[in-house]
């Protein structure tokens, strides 16, 4: 026959007493204690500032951007598209990075004349026509908004019927965009 085992029973849970403050004995403070003030929000987090745009020459827009729309070109004679901006200036006029970046090339284009491209970063570039180089500039150079980065000539010949002008051209992910649409 099986053994009989002794029946144990737990202790049950200690009572603990509650003790409730006698709400006589209680001193509710009249006002609340003074709290420390908090400082102003730092608004460059919260709202943080766009980057610097700038015009790359001080003039007026002499021919916009035409998008998918094709343009009459009195230098070339034909009806074609217009990717870039062109600004009015004289030539040796001060030639400015329009944002923050990178210079990613320089070179000579047989129509367009001395060109230098600027990577802005986020699939971002734009490509000043037409210009002199500024003196030390080079592939990697970083510049900011407003940075003279050339002076402005008349080397850009497949826009030569017109006055001395920078062509401004710039694009989104390797599509042309209205440069006036980003420097608003």
């Amino acid at each position: 026959e099986p053994e009989e085992l002794p029946v144990v029973l737990a202790d049950p849970e200690p009572q603990v007493p509650v003790v409730r403050p006698d709400p006589e004995d209680t001193e509710v403070p009249a006002v609340r204690p003074e709290l420390p003030e908090l400082p102003e929000p730092d608004q460059t987090v919260m709202n943080p500032a766009k980057p610097a745009r700038v015009k790359p020459v001080e003039g007026k827009v002499l021919r916009p951007f035409s998008g998918e729309d094709l343009v009459y070109d009195r230098t070339m004679g034909d009806w074609r598209t217009h990717n870039g901006t062109d600004f009015s200036c004289d030539e040796g006029d001060t030639v400015m990075a329009v944002l923050d970046g990178s210079v990613a090339e320089i070179y000579e284009d047989a129509l367009l004349g001395t060109c230098i491209r600027i990577d802005h970063g986020a699939g971002l570039e734009s490509l000043y026509c037409g210009v002199v180089a500024a003196d030390g500039l080079k592939v990697g150079n970083t510049v900011t908004a407003g940075q003279t980065i050339g002076r402005a000539d008349r080397s850009n010949l497949a826009e030569s019927a017109q006055e001395t002008h920078l062509h401004l051209e710039m694009t989104e992910d390797g599509l042309y965009v209205d440069p006036m649409s980003i420097l608003k």
